[in-house]
């Protein structure tokens, strides 16, 4: 896989390396903002799909957590939202990221990143699902976003 995706880079139209400054980015300082991706979703959790809230007595009775139901109607997030903004300490925050989210934040913090290996380093993930996949579509976040994974 990883020999297939050096040769996706290799053959990609543009510069992988160059992010949305237009300025490149080296392979030591997307490695470093992938490192810290990896710390990150380690400390915090990693989540299939983005995750606001979670209502502890809702999850138990159901085994599954409300806010990831698709099938929510406007009416039911607002409420949602009304009772963690009035009883906050029942309700407990889902801290976990996604893999977008991830990225993004290690680009926003400074220490590791910007948003220049944020997206660079996406670039490169995408090629390695493609490698993976066999797909020249293939997408990292959307992949990860799959309803399989976990």
């Amino acid at each position: 896989t990883l020999n297939t995706t050096q040769e996706i880079l290799a053959q990609s139209i543009g510069s992988v390396w160059i992010g949305p400054s237009g300025e490149e980015s080296t392979g030591e300082a997307v490695a470093r903002h992938l490192e810290a991706t990896v710390t990150l979703l380690d400390k915090d959790g990693w989540s299939r799909l983005t995750s606001c809230f979670l209502d502890r007595d809702e999850e138990q009775a159901s085994g599954a957590n409300p806010a990831d139901d698709e099938s929510l109607t406007v009416k039911q997030m607002i409420r949602a939202v009304l009772r963690f903004l009035h009883d906050g300490p029942d309700i407990e925050l889902d801290l976990r990221r996604t893999l977008d989210d991830a990225l993004r934040h290690v680009g926003e913090d400074g220490g590791h990143g910007d948003p220049d290996t944020a997206r660079v380093a996406g670039y490169v993930l995408d090629r390695l699902i493609q490698a993976h996949t066999g797909s020249a579509n293939a997408r990292a976040t959307a992949w990860a976003e799959r309803h399989t994974r976990t």
